[in-house]
């Protein structure tokens, strides 16, 4: 197991991948996993909000709020001429991975202010 130390996390994202990269047959490969010498692990980016990100959301929120007179209530805006996302940078880059690591290994960190902003 040796081998697998020296493998990024990107070239160990499959069974296949990982390997192809340590030269063995891919059934081998599932047998380490079933044994438990090689752990499958999700990598998950977690949204890192700022206190300025927080308030902008705030801000947001509050301008869809619409106060009408004669009901005396509080009601959300109609929300048909609003984009909240752009289908491009949607499917660009996945925010859930999965890697195939050493159960010493550590796992990477990936960390976002946003999900639309996904920097890894």
């Amino acid at each position: 197991m040796e081998m697998m130390q020296g493998i990024p996390f990107e070239k160990s994202s499959t069974i296949r991948r990982l390997a192809k990269e340590l030269g063995v047959n891919k059934n081998q490969v599932a047998r380490w996993i079933k044994e438990g010498l090689i752990k499958p692990h999700a990598y998950v980016i977690h949204l890192e909000l700022t206190q300025m990100n927080k308030l902008q959301r705030l801000k947001f929120s509050l301008n869809a709020l619409v106060h009408s007179s004669e009901a005396n209530q509080i009601k959300f805006s109609s929300m048909h001429n609003v984009v909240h996302i752009d289908e491009k940078w949607f499917y660009m880059t996945r925010s859930t991975k999965r890697y195939y690591m050493l159960p010493g290994e550590s796992s990477p960190i990936g960390l976002a202010k946003a999900k639309r902003i996904i920097d890894v």
